[in-house]
């Protein structure tokens, strides 16, 4: 890990640890011994600089529990920073889209919302493997 990063994790570590019961409600992130633990979100987050703002989207994280590409992706957007990639830009949209729906329907459960992004999966994939059929010989 490079020093810029260590040092933007050491603040989120810094921020989260004036949370009452910190290893328990952030340990997706922190993981269960202290040892093992998501750097490369943790060093995203302390680029938020801001304390509570650091806490507050740790807790997005570990409601949601992104794969790493997504999360970086959407703590940069908070940072205010463009994708840059075709990829990074439907998973803005994707993201957009599930926080409007979850801000309209707060009975929405993190659970619910997985289970809906499987179907979506399970569709992409169809359509996928349609799209390979159409090119083989």
């Amino acid at each position: 890990m490079r020093a810029d990063q260590e040092a933007f994790l050491s603040r989120t570590l810094s921020a989260l640890k004036q949370v009452p019961d910190f290893r328990e409600r952030y340990r997706w992130l922190i993981g269960d011994d202290g040892e093992t633990f998501r750097a490369t979100l943790l060093a995203e987050l302390g680029r938020l600089r801001d304390p509570g703002l650091i806490a507050a989207a740790a807790d997005k994280l570990c409601e949601a529990r992104p794969p790493r590409e997504a999360g970086v992706a959407c703590l940069r957007r908070m940072r205010g920073i463009k994708s840059s990639s075709d990829q990074e830009r439907l998973v803005s949209v994707l993201c957009t889209a599930l926080d409007a729906y979850r801000r309209a329907h707060p009975d929405c459960t993190a659970a619910m919302a997985m289970e809906a992004l499987n179907e979506v999966y399970a569709i992409v994939s169809e359509i996928h493997h349609d799209e390979l059929k159409r090119r083989s010989p």
